[in-house]
């Protein structure tokens, strides 16, 4: 297996993982259920589906009720659950291109949009709080917006350099564009891994198969560029066959 194999190989696996880190206490739960059935293990009280199904729940029966920004919020939090998943399938499917800059383009623009969107729908919730609603997690997305706001900006900056000069860091066009989104996955599995290890209803492993997967896809990315910048120089006074 070459090289240029294995990184390919790896940005596959490693794309899959962080897709399948958004569902592992369901997958965990059905393989659990399918070697023990006697068991009956329940699922868990809190995950990424179930955080997606209660936003979906809101959104297709809404509550005049309520003011239009916490629909606003719900959309905010499905649509950050699935980037989580969508991302991972990204990259998965990146392992099939490399140089190609129409296929870069099209990664920039669904990276950048899936921040900005993001960073937009996070703003319009802080801004439209009324000082009786600024809870700590209220307060937490006016960062949140600024922090995804920078991201997307970014990355639309990387990508484009990325896509215009073929290569970013000697990353192929491709790789350039994904690779401050699985840079940002690393350090957000990571993270909440670390906050959530100990959490009581919501499990945390899913976020340790993520950040894997994500330097998983980072080193896929590196071992591709590697081998497109050629094989170790001969040492000195080697006969160079070419020339014969």
């Amino acid at each position: 297996m070459t090289r240029s194999s294995i990184g390919r190989l790896l940005l596959a696996i490693g794309g899959l993982a962080m897709a399948a880190g958004s569902f592992l206490p369901e997958l965990a739960v059905f393989a659990g259920n399918a070697l023990h059935p006697g068991r009956g293990v329940a699922m868990p009280e809190r995950s990424h589906w179930v955080v997606f199904q209660e936003c979906e729940d809101m959104l297709a029966d809404p509550d005049p009720t309520l003011p239009s920004h916490y629909y606003t919020y719900y959309r905010v939090e499905a649509g950050g659950v699935a980037y989580f998943a969508v991302a991972g399938l990204a990259f998965a499917l990146s392992a099939g291109f490399a140089r190609s800059r129409v296929v870069a383009s099209v990664f920039v623009a669904f990276h950048a949009i899936a921040f900005l969107a993001l960073a937009a729908g996070a703003y319009v919730v802080w801004s439209s709080a009324s000082e009786a609603e600024g809870t700590t997690t209220t307060r937490t997305l006016g960062i949140v917006a600024l922090f995804l706001g920078a991201l997307g900006l970014f990355e639309a900056l990387l990508g484009i350099r990325a896509v215009r000069g073929g290569r970013l860091g000697r990353l192929h066009a491709v790789d350039g564009a994904n690779f401050l989104p699985a840079a940002f996955f690393l350090l957000v599995g990571a993270g909440l891994f670390a906050a959530l290890w100990h959490h009581p209803n919501w499990p945390a492993g899913g976020y340790l198969l993520t950040a894997a997967g994500a330097a998983a896809v980072l080193v896929g990315m590196r071992i591709r560029r590697e081998a497109a910048t050629g094989r170790t120089p001969a040492p000195a006074g080697t006969p160079n066959r070419a020339s014969h």
